[in-house]
């Protein structure tokens, strides 16, 4: 028992370090500051990794499902092809236990290729289309929908962790494309203040 013990922290610690040295390895191209200024202290806290389109948008639904107070969406932009019926649903859901959920939109990188303009359009048609879909509900939580206009691709469930990578949440991405990655990182402080932060500049 002792040495299985032993075993298994042994792991969490290799895997631990691990998942360090990846985010430090990445932490240049998540356009995200705070992360970034705040990389030792993310580094020394539990971690996570996603790693294909599957597991994004699965943690994705799975965040609307358990989340109790905040839900933030920030992607670069968004499509019919995911905000379809089942998305509905489930944010639907979400908003009836008294959820707030915000989705920012808009993507702009200093030297990035520019997003086509029907893009852009459609981003806004389809989110304006679901806010004001939601707006006729009676429901006790409430969704907002915003311009974002950065690069930053984040996911965000009450205080517990947030998700920085390079996945458009909101965005059509079918299985087999490239490595999709992104980091969870589960420290409470660091959680709370990247989500006051997009909550106030709002």
């Amino acid at each position: 028992v002792v040495f299985c013990l032993n075993y298994h922290y042994m792991w969490l610690e290799r895997r631990k370090e691990a998942l360090g040295k990846g985010l430090q390895a990445d932490i240049e191209s998540l356009d995200n500051q705070l992360l970034k200024g705040k990389l030792e202290k993310a580094v020394q806290t539990r971690l996570g990794i996603l790693q294909t389109p599957e597991e994004h948008r699965r943690t994705l639904k799975d965040t609307l499902k358990s989340a109790s107070e905040t839900v933030i969406i920030l992607s670069g932009w968004a499509t019919n092809y995911t905000l379809d019926g089942k998305f509905r649903a489930l944010l639907g859901r979400c908003l009836k236990r008294g959820v707030m959920v915000y989705i920012g939109y808009g993507y702009q990188k200093r030297g990035a290729k520019l997003i086509k303009q029907e893009v852009e359009d459609e981003t806004r048609d389809t989110l304006e289309d679901l806010q004001e879909w939601c707006s006729k509900k009676k429901w006790e939580g409430r969704l907002e929908v915003f311009l974002f206009p950065n690069h930053a691709k984040i996911l965000i469930k009450d205080n517990e962790y947030a998700i920085h990578g390079n996945f458009n949440w909101l965005s059509k991405l079918g299985p087999g494309l490239d490595e999709e990655r992104s980091w969870i990182v589960y420290n409470k402080d660091l959680v709370t203040e990247e989500r006051d932060k997009i909550i106030l500049g709002l």
